[in-house]
């Protein structure tokens, strides 16, 4: 959430706190922006694990790549060394 929106939210969740003091605020409305507000939270830390889970795979195949490359300059080393 930018911090436009966490602002925005927050300024609405203050004017509701005002109203709940008052004894003017429907329970429902809050109980509802609770559930959204859950609902939202557990389907971001869903879609950011599956991203680092992809950022993993990705490091580990740089890794393997790196690997690979090290390898084959090792070989060009012996190589040359033989040669001479």
């Amino acid at each position: 959430m930018s911090s436009l929106l966490l602002k925005i939210e927050e300024w609405i969740i203050d004017k509701e706190e005002e109203l709940a003091k008052g004894g003017k605020i429907d329970l429902h409305l809050i109980d509802k922006q609770i559930d959204t507000l859950l609902i939202y939270k557990r389907n971001l830390k869903s879609k950011c694990s599956q991203q680092t889970k992809d950022l993993e795979y990705l490091i580990d195949k740089l890794h393997w790549v790196k690997a690979y490359s090290l390898k084959c300059e090792e070989l060009k080393r012996k190589e040359l060394e033989n040669k001479y």
